[in-house]
């Protein structure tokens, strides 16, 4: 099944009296429960893809059919709905809140979608126990490792069950092994729990985990690989 469709996709950022274009009538197509890989030089795009998939940011023209209901067209409150509901971010630099414990990280995104405390205590917990954190709970990002730091984010992604997981350069400050590992569980999240999953990263590793590949360039997605 095809979940996502994007479609003659373009986005021009105006810089003063420059424009810069980032995305050139982009066409896609990303299957539903399973881990799409999409990798290209600097510069040709792919974050913007992710950004405009996600609701981070609205496109110059086409359109992002998610489920069959084109996000483009979305008001700014059901597109904050979307990104609370409906997609889960998991970044270079972690993003987590270096006041909040793992725990509290993980806690957060449901406060926001009003899940009861009891329901956000049991969710927390099993989180962290699939992202193999079950005892560091109580730590705060300064006191864990980068690959640690990395789990964390990706049990704060998964926090209001999302059925999209959107990975921009998530190996991108772990060593090969912590890598491996963060790899290892969007491949998790995409087979046990039907995740969705759009990667993008210039980690070699990430073929091991992709059921399909996109290549891109200059704005354009060239074809699979």
């Amino acid at each position: 099944m095809v979940g996502i469709v994007v479609k003659e996709l373009i986005k021009v950022y105006e810089l003063g009296d420059l424009e810069v274009i980032a995305l050139r009538g982009l066409d896609a197509a990303f299957a539903d429960g399973k881990v799409t890989w999409v990798h290209g030089p600097s510069g040709c795009g792919k974050t913007t893809l992710l950004n405009l998939v996600g609701g981070l940011d609205r496109p110059t023209a086409g359109s992002i059919q998610v489920d069959g209901k084109n996000i483009v067209r979305l008001s700014e409150n059901d597109l904050v709905a979307y990104r609370l509901d409906g997609v889960g971010f998991v970044f270079q630099f972690f993003n987590l809140v270096p006041v909040l414990t793992a725990w509290e990280n993980v806690e957060l995104p449901m406060r926001f979608a009003d899940v009861t405390a009891k329901e956000r205590e049991t969710r927390a917990r099993g989180l962290l126990e699939m992202v193999g954190l079950k005892d560091k709970g109580d730590r705060k990002p300064d006191q864990m490792s980068g690959g640690e730091q990395q789990r964390v984010a990706v049990a704060v992604a998964l926090a209001n069950d999302p059925p999209l997981i959107l990975a921009d350069e998530p190996t991108g400050e772990l060593d090969s092994e912590n890598a491996i590992a963060l790899l290892d569980l969007l491949r998790t999240a995409s087979r046990e729990r039907g995740k969705t999953v759009l990667l993008v990263s210039h980690d070699p590793h990430a073929a091991q985990i992709a059921d399909a590949t996109l290549q891109m360039a200059d704005g354009r997605i060239i074809g699979p690989v």
